[in-house]
């Protein structure tokens, strides 16, 4: 049996630390040799242990209490350990990215009980704090510096690189499976076509995760290997400084945002996407996502929003898949809504990059990637003083009383409905508009145990390297799997 696996990426990884990657693929590189405290199960959405076996809420979720697997080693031999933990906190507490700062107490971020217990502590009550313990940010550290290739406390560990390719081996002190993969070279590919004609050629055993095409989702749908599932990545359009008007008027927001035909724009894009509408039904414990019906826009609603856009208005987008043919769908229920003359305007990476850095736009469709499995991932930053609350200029008493809210309840079932409180309340505020959720689209051959977390990430400890013979039932599995995420919404053309 082949225990070496080839997988493919679709760009090489913008930055080279594992424990704070900038980008997905750095984030699905670095998901093989971290190993966070908590980890989501992939098929069920639940929170389980990973470097940690337990977290006890205490002091109403002021501080949570963490119980480590003292069993587990690093590659270099040594024992998992409390002051692993305290180190990843305490860099995470003052660092500016993923909102942890704003949520850590920075004076007494992380405590070691012990050897095998550390008490994490937050400057709020915080009910969702085993959904944050899956971010690498937390993840125990060895070392000060957590460059990938360092000493790693996942299944594998950094031994060779290239300008295009990744290799990993399993590390010494994994825990060994007579099915498990010993090594896993990530391979960089220019563009989709090229990474599966490499798959047919029997030459690549894992496609990359995003960027299929339509005709790639129809060609392998029938195929063994096949598996596609919604992931926590939301396509929306945002409102730039071009469009002072709209960032200033909540109420035409609104009307423009319960306008847009969803269900019309992944049509257009044969199921590459989603549509969807609020952000706390993205996870399998959460309210089912509910996609309204297009709603008119009144005759002064038209007439606002005429006012703020002008007679002629572009749309940017990143030269991506399929983000042209979504911005082309926008441009023509803009023109029919609205009566303006609405046109795409591709942007290259950069120039997206930096249109989003300054926001020098009027209309600009964006994809927002939630960093852990919960709806505070995406609806805490509005929360006023939050990072997208100051980009956007919003403030609103009401909504930050209900994030308060949501964020200080423990019970699952009173916090699923605290989050969709927040969710309605955003909704009604609309500062961007919520368009649709990724579906990520991969194929496999000759590897068990495979499907993505609802992040769109790769679980490479679980994976097991098998017969081909075994394809069908998992292919089988992963149909079953997603069945219930697509239930009840249109179907695709």
């Amino acid at each position: 049996m082949n225990t070496s696996i080839a997988a493919g990426l679709d760009s090489m990884p913008l930055n080279d630390d594992s424990h704070w990657p900038s980008d997905y693929d750095a984030r699905l590189v670095a998901s093989a040799t971290v190993r966070t405290l908590l980890v989501e199960d992939v098929v069920t959405g639940a929170v389980g242990p990973g470097a940690a076996v337990s977290a006890e809420c205490l002091d109403d979720g002021r501080r949570w209490r963490v119980r480590l697997d003292r069993s587990l080693r690093w590659s270099d031999g040594a024992h998992l350990s409390a002051e692993h933990v305290v180190r990843s906190a305490e860099r995470a507490a003052p660092h500016p990215r993923a909102g942890l700062h704003a949520l850590l107490d920075r004076r007494r971020a992380a405590v070691a009980v012990d050897d095998e217990v550390v008490e994490i502590g937050f400057a709020r009550p915080v009910g969702f704090a085993p959904a944050l313990l899956t971010l690498p940010q937390l993840a125990p550290s060895r070392t000060p510096n957590t460059r990938l290739g360092d000493v790693s406390l996942g299944d594998f560990r950094l031994v060779g690189r290239t300008d295009r390719t990744l290799t990993l081996h399993r590390q010494p002190h994994a825990v060994d499976r007579d099915d498990a993969v010993r090594a896993i070279e990530f391979r960089c590919f220019d563009d989709i076509a090229t990474a599966l004609a490499a798959f047919d050629r029997g030459e690549l055993d894992l496609s990359p995760t995003t960027s299929f095409r339509v005709e790639d989702v129809a060609r392998y749908r029938g195929h063994e290997g096949f598996c596609a599932r919604d992931i926590s990545i939301f396509g929306c359009l945002e409102f730039g400084k071009r469009a002072p008007g709209l960032r200033a008027d909540a109420d035409a927001r609104a009307a423009l945002g319960f306008a847009l035909d969803r269900h019309r724009l992944a049509r257009a894009v044969g199921g590459l996407l989603s549509p969807a509408f609020g952000h706390s039904g993205a996870w399998p414990d959460g309210p089912a996502d509910e996609v309204p019906a297009p709603v008119p826009p009144t005759p002064d609603q038209v007439r606002a929003l005429r006012a703020a856009l002008g007679p002629r208005v572009s749309v940017g987008y990143s030269d991506f898949t399929p983000n042209g043919d979504v911005v082309a769908g926008l441009c023509d229920q803009l023109g029919e809504l609205l009566g303006v003359e609405a046109e795409p305007r591709r942007l290259s990476y950069e120039e997206y990059v930096r249109a989003v850095v300054r926001e020098d736009f009027a209309l600009l469709y964006t994809l927002t990637t939630a960093d852990f499995p919960h709806p505070a991932s995406v609806l805490l930053p509005w929360r006023g003083g939050g990072a997208q609350a100051r980009r956007a200029g919003l403030a609103d008493a009401e909504l930050d009383r209900r994030v308060d809210l949501a964020c200080a309840e423990v019970d699952p079932v009173a916090a699923r409905r605290a989050w969709r409180h927040v969710d309605d309340r955003w909704l009604a505020l609309m500062p961007r508009v919520p368009l649709a959720r990724v579906r990520s689209h991969s194929v496999q051959r000759g590897v068990g145990g495979y499907a993505v977390s609802s992040a769109g990430i790769v679980p490479f400890d679980d994976l097991s390297a098998r017969h081909a013979g075994e394809a069908r039932h998992a292919h089988e599995a992963c149909e079953a799997r997603q069945a219930p995420a697509l239930a009840g919404k249109e179907p695709h053309s």
